[in-house]
């Protein structure tokens, strides 16, 4: 699935990445070692890490940040007064990334730095995934009621400690394969130039600099709270990039026999992406023309995520689009 896998490559707490497609349904054959691995055994290996790195940098991080919003991040968690605090549930879908990315690890082709990665991170990961899940289970049945909190403050101790183990194994993962991820991608859009499909090409391309306005604010540390600290020349001149790629874009998905002469039939599809990108480029607008003004967010704005990635012109309205536009693009192919 392309999914943040474009790959494009973000910064490890707000990207993703964009994957390939394959009809391949199932696990790769298992091969001897002497063998060479086949087209749909890279493809499946390369999804299932895009996966992970996609559920890492996204998902699982916003379900932590809300664990730890709630609860803190030192040893003793706090409690408010009217507490009533259920964590976000882990799904068997998303505990499956896990444990294909593992799997996927020691078979053909190696990667070698992103192999030795996931193993390292899989007891880790695993492990505070059943933590999490038991958090979900005690707060849900609110049997804090029943123990005085025993529990929670076990459980909570028990997080802290692993997260701490976590973390910079997650970000050693997803570092080691977005630099694989990022080449390949380079590749992939030099071969869509080189074959003349230029929609396709204008698809990918947006994305890199759309990501690579994401990691300009994330290079500078820009939320919603500071954001008239924004550098405006630097985020204008990938801003302008992005532009360029847009409009192409618009120009090439009205072109029917331009679709026609790169294979496209999936021109549903197509739109519902563009739709993101226009999207993704409109908050993008947005952001800077609040920099301009100097316009503040009010602080009734800020008071939770859904809020900031609601309001216009916020670095995390653009983050959110973004993930949306890469999901879409995941579809695609």
């Amino acid at each position: 699935m392309r999914k943040a896998t474009l790959l494009v490559i973000f910064l490890i707490l707000c990207v993703g990445l964009t994957g390939c497609y394959s009809n391949k349904k199932s696990a790769p054959i298992v091969q001897n070692h002497d063998e060479a691995p086949t087209e749909e055994d890279e493809i499946y290996k390369y999804n299932a890490y895009v996966d992970l790195n996609n559920y890492i940098v996204k998902d699982f991080a916003e379900t932590l940040d809300d664990y730890f919003k709630h609860l803190g991040n030192e040893q003793d968690p706090k409690f408010e007064k009217y507490f009533s605090f259920v964590p976000r549930s882990i799904s068997k879908y998303d505990i499956e990334k896990l444990e294909k990315a593992f799997n996927a690890s020691h078979h053909q082709p190696q990667y070698a730095s992103v192999d030795g990665a996931a193993q390292e991170l899989y007891p880790q990961m695993a492990e505070l995934i059943n933590l999490l899940a038991e958090a979900h289970t005690y707060y849900k049945l609110k049997s804090y009621v029943d123990d005085n909190y025993v529990k929670a403050k076990e459980l909570h101790t028990k997080i802290v400690n692993c997260y701490k183990i976590y973390q910079p194994l997650a970000n050693k993962y997803c570092a080691n394969f977005n630099a694989i991820a990022s080449e390949r991608e380079k590749r992939r859009l030099e071969n869509y130039k080189n074959r003349g499909q230029l929609l396709k090409y204008h698809c990918l391309s947006v994305l890199m600099h759309a990501e690579a306005l994401q990691q300009e604010m994330d290079e500078q540390q820009i939320t919603a709270d500071n954001i008239l600290d924004l550098d405006l020349p630097k985020f204008q001149g990938r801003y302008n990039l992005l532009i360029a790629d847009v409009n192409e874009i618009m120009k090439y998905s009205k072109d029917e026999q331009a679709l026609k002469k790169e294979g496209i039939t999936n021109s549903g599809r197509y739109e519902s992406y563009i739709n993101d990108i226009i999207e993704v480029k409109v908050c993008a607008t947005q952001l800077m023309e609040r920099v301009k003004q100097r316009r503040n967010f009010e602080k009734h704005q800020l008071g939770s995520r859904f809020f900031r990635e609601s309001v216009d012109g916020s670095p995390e309205k653009f983050n959110k689009k973004l993930s949306d536009a890469i999901r879409e693009y995941n579809y695609l192919n």
